[in-house]
């Protein structure tokens, strides 16, 4: 072997090494630094670190700036002050960050953890590149009063507990903004979480720091979603409840409960350029919202789905809602849609979807059930009817049924190649992919484009013809 080569397999030997020595963990007790005062220049970091505990948070920052918490393998965080309440919300965090500013949290891998990562009261937060499984209570990323913030590039996978849909437990939604404004989330994955993808409100009904305590009188204002790809979550895919001044648009769902629902209150916001696969509701479904635009988005749908455009809540749907928001009660309105289109599509995706959907018929996966059923409204139920819904045993639907594989999250592979798609506007209730009437309306509309395409040609071809003789 010529020194040439020996060089060469140097190198090449030097880079498949490096990165081994370069992220090994040191194992390392739980971390607690509280009033650490560093600087963008000379910041405070956390790093390298493999970190598991029963006795206290993994990681966790109180009253600081400049801190910097990266590459770090935080699992089996799973600490209870009391023994008789393991899955209790105020401890057994991975990491958990307060009442602090220009905070950075990348890279970390979290598995198994009690609770993911939970920010609190924090200013320039970003949580970036994370990859979060398998967290057992409440929050697997969670940010309460947070402010000009990010959340972006991150990956959670098979978060919450219980594994069966409408089993009572402590459901997990992926990513959970509450009380926050001027917020960027994006670039996500989030898979088969127990509750929502992604959950934004300005309402907190118990908060991670103060269990119980609920405060409906916040609006988050000023938050984007984009990009994010939210998969076979137990529940919605994305969750809204109290925001103002919303953008949401660049994302890819697919949910067998419902993608994207404006739940209540949200208003002057605007949804576009969204993927939607639904097996269950309605692609967006509208509570008590006004004045949002929602155009451009895309259904996938498959043969006899229909779509239907939701009315909204019914007056004093939300009677206990608007007390506790300190707000005058009012009806939907003003919700504008446009230019939203339904594709049709065939192929795996459409027999796996077929298949499911089938599954949860028969076994009325769609009815609500368990203390769900038994609901008088938010965040009250009657206790008659969960102690009758307990005594029927587990009704619930497995995690399983959400699994999709492959993943399938390409929905434009599965697009039906046909001349024309159908457009679903304000004023229409329900559409049928296969509407004979709504084809032939199509047909007739490819037409005549066809007619204007053809004598605008005409009209080129004689234009050039003129000028070649006058030359």
């Amino acid at each position: 072997m010529n020194i040439f080569k020996k060089r060469y397999l140097f190198i090449a030997l030097f880079f498949i090494i490096f990165p081994i020595g370069a992220f090994a963990y040191e194992k390392q007790e739980p971390i607690l630094i509280e009033n650490i005062h560093a600087t963008k220049e000379n910041p405070y970091i956390i790093e390298g670190y493999e970190i598991s505990s029963d006795i206290a948070n993994c990681i966790e920052v109180k009253n600081s700036e400049h801190v910097i918490i990266r590459n770090n393998y935080l699992h089996d965080c799973t600490f209870s002050k009391d023994p008789n309440e393991p899955l209790s919300w105020t401890e057994g965090r991975a990491i958990v960050v307060k009442n602090s500013k220009d905070i950075l949290i990348e890279n970390n891998i979290l598995l198994k953890n009690k609770i993911g990562i939970f920010a609190y009261k924090l200013e320039r937060v970003k949580i970036l590149h994370n990859d979060i499984r398998e967290t057992q209570v409440v929050g697997s990323l969670k940010c309460e009063y947070c402010e000009n913030s990010e959340i972006a590039f991150n990956y959670l996978l098979d978060n919450g507990r219980p594994d069966w849909f409408w089993v009572p437990g402590n459901r997990i939604i992926g990513i959970w903004v509450a009380a926050s404004n001027n917020i960027n989330i994006h670039d996500n994955t989030v898979i088969r979480s127990s509750s929502d993808g992604i959950g934004i409100s300005g309402t907190i009904d118990s908060s991670l720091e103060n269990p119980g305590k609920r405060d409906w009188k916040m609006v988050s204002k000023n938050v984007r979603v984009y990009n994010n790809m939210l998969l076979d979550n137990l529940e919605l895919g994305i969750w809204l409840g109290r925001i103002k001044n919303m953008k949401c648009f660049n994302n890819t769902i697919r949910d067998h409960y419902g993608p994207i629902v404006l739940d209540f209150d949200i208003i002057d916001s605007e949804f576009y350029d969204n993927k939607l696969v639904s097996w269950g509701g309605a692609p967006i479904g509208i509570g008590t919202a006004k004045n949002n635009y929602i155009h451009d988005n895309i259904w996938y749908s498959i043969e006899n789905q229909k779509f239907a455009v939701p009315p909204g809540d019914a007056p004093g749907t939300n009677d206990i809602k608007f007390a506790w928001s300190g707000i005058i009660p009012y009806s939907s309105s003003g919700n504008n849609f446009e230019n939203n289109k339904v594709y049709q599509i065939s192929g795996k995706l459409k027999e796996t979807l077929k298949s499911k959907i089938k599954k949860a018929e028969n076994e009325k996966i769609f009815k609500e059930k368990g203390w769900f059923a038994c609901e008088i409204e938010e965040g009250l139920v009657d206790k008659e009817c969960v102690k009758k819904e307990e005594a029927k045993g587990n009704q619930g639907m497995p995690r399983d049924l959400f699994v999709f594989e492959p993943l399938m999250e390409n929905f434009d592979e599965f697009v039906v190649k046909k001349p024309f798609s159908k457009f679903f506007n304000k004023n229409e209730k329900f559409l049928d992919s296969e509407d004979n009437d709504s084809i032939l309306d199509e047909l007739r509309e490819s037409w005549e484009a066809t007619i204007i395409a053809l004598f605008v040609i005409i009209l080129i071809f004689f234009i050039i013809r003129y000028r070649i003789k006058k030359r």
